[in-house]
């Protein structure tokens, strides 16, 4: 199973065994992930492909803050990055930071106007933003 298939299926409310059974999926998938990460940022510790794969380990664990920070420090690398602006986008936007994420996303598409992902997250987030506002 995919990671998005399995976050899909959580959102369904399982029973518990088939939550347990699909966390242990991702838990094991997870670890897979974390084992060839640790061998390729070895080989190419620099290398962007690297550190946006770093990048979404973390964001698949939930750690927002510092998949945010490895994306930071591709843009730092290569700023023209588009999938780099995206996955901060979906940070920021899991961190509740929805002014930074709206600003990701219209990077995003200054830089590829046909961006879809970052179209409907754009989309997403402004619906966020009006519903915070009185």
């Amino acid at each position: 199973m995919k990671e998005k298939e399995i976050e899909r299926e959580l959102q369904k409310r399982p029973d518990e065994s088939t939550r347990r059974y699909l966390l242990d999926i991702r838990d094991y998938h997870l670890s897979l992930m974390g084992e060839s990460l640790r061998v390729a940022e070895k080989e190419a510790p620099n290398d962007v492909r690297v550190m946006l794969l770093r990048a979404a380990w973390h964001f698949w664990r939930g750690e927002y803050e510092k998949a945010l920070e490895t994306n930071r420090r591709i843009l730092k690398v290569e700023s023209g990055s588009r999938k780099a602006r995206y996955n901060a986008a979906l940070c920021l936007k899991r961190l509740g930071r929805l002014e930074e994420a709206k600003a990701e996303c219209e990077a995003v598409l200054r830089l590829d106007p046909t961006h879809r992902a970052a179209q409907r997250l754009l989309i997403r987030v402004e619906r966020l933003l009006a519903r915070r506002k009185p």
